[in-house]
């Protein structure tokens, strides 16, 4: 009986001590609503979040679907005209990732799989199929940076007669170190500037 009341001292002492700088529970449990509260609100915050994702990502792929096949039909257009049909059809990704079918070959391919020339003619054709659609209304200028640097001359000629007539109603740019290009756009009496000219 001694020991067990010895023991029951020893216990109360320390249990008086461990708990003698705790926080007073009205506070605690204050701290603890407000702490509720907060993520009450934060949780509202990010159900909203979660309702304004879906709408977008629905408004996205509405536009996706009208904007996407018309991209995919104006790129293909392009490409076509530049390959001489060499390609029966494109597909362009939502991240603007293409792959071809070739006319007489069944299957797509990735632009991993093509020439580096064709590769630039289907970047080339994307880039002037986006250009096309945003400028409907207000046709943009086109500056293109050593775009035809990676074709062979006859990948250059069709390329140039087909920028000039994309470019009829637009001014078209094209910047270049190569005089090859230079002198099949001088045989296509397309307008050149040299830096040495005054």
């Amino acid at each position: 009986m001694s020991q067990l009341k010895e023991d029951i001292t020893v216990n109360l002492t320390e249990l008086k001590t461990s708990f003698r700088h705790s926080e007073n529970p009205e506070d605690v449990q204050r701290e603890l609503d407000a702490v509720k509260e907060k993520l009450a609100s934060k949780k509202e915050f990010c159900d909203t979040i979660d309702i304004a994702l879906s709408v977008l990502q629905d408004s996205f792929n509405e536009v996706r679907s009208g904007f996407g096949s018309e991209l995919e039909q104006q790129t293909q257009s392009i490409f076509s005209s530049l390959t001489d049909g060499k390609y029966k059809s494109v597909t362009v990704s939502d991240g603007l990732q293409m792959s071809v079918e070739q006319t007489a070959v069944f299957g797509t391919r990735d632009l991993d799989f093509l020439s580096l020339g064709a590769t630039h003619q289907a970047y080339l054709s994307l880039r002037l199929a986006i250009t096309s659609l945003i400028s409907k209304e207000n046709p943009l200028p086109i500056f293109l940076d050593d775009s035809l640097s990676q074709y062979d001359d006859i990948r250059t000629e069709k390329a140039m007669k087909f920028l000039k007539n994309f470019c009829q109603n637009s001014q078209g740019i094209l910047f270049t170190c190569h005089n090859s290009i230079c002198d099949i756009a001088k045989r296509q009496n397309i307008t050149i500037q040299t830096p040495y000219q005054k």
